[in-house]
């Protein structure tokens, strides 16, 4: 919840990036029963190599394997975009706070005041996060928690200045005022 006069300044979420690449796998994951058999077939032309395998396999009992591991992969796909949306960074004009899901069940809220923000670093590693402009910012404060990462956001470099320009308008303003 916001505090009194509190004003939402930015709000920003991880690339799209990241959860188009996790997407991927889990399509890659569904796949995979449907190309296994076939690559197995085309290795050892001539032979029936899943039936020796597993002879007693019935047609429906596969199908009913098939149906879990395609639910399997469809929970993890649900997972991981339920995890994206969730996960947030609200900048106010008070303070950076940071929603982060963990599972479907698991939230973790934590703030840093921006009177406690010391400096913040801004961490772009990789050739795609370079050319689609995303990174990590870490901030240091002189709070309970000395570090406060924010992962993988788009334009950190901006999200960072706002940080800085926002904790050095809330410190003069509240300097000015004592």
């Amino acid at each position: 919840m916001l505090e009194k006069d509190e004003r939402v300044v930015r709000v920003a979420r991880r690339h799209p990036l990241i959860i188009l690449s996790k997407l991927a796998a889990f399509g890659v994951f569904a796949i995979l029963p449907l190309l296994l058999p076939q690559a197995i077939a085309a290795a050892v032309p001539g032979r029936d190599v899943l039936g020796e395998l597993f002879p007693m396999v019935d047609a429906h009992y596969a199908q009913f394997l098939l149906g879990c591991w395609w639910l399997l992969a469809l929970m993890g796909a649900f997972r991981a975009l339920t995890e994206y949306y969730l996960d947030v960074w609200v900048i106010t004009n008070r303070r950076v706070i940071d929603i982060e899901q963990h599972s479907f069940f698991n939230r973790q809220v934590s703030s840093v005041f921006l009177s406690h923000v010391q400096d913040a670093t801004t961490t772009i590693n990789g050739i795609l996060p370079t050319l689609l402009n995303y990174g990590d910012i870490e901030i240091q404060s002189a709070g309970t928690i000395s570090h406060f990462r924010i992962k993988g956001v788009p334009h950190p470099r901006a999200l960072r200045d706002i940080i800085l320009s926002k904790a050095s308008e809330y410190v003069e303003l509240h300097h000015t005022a004592e």
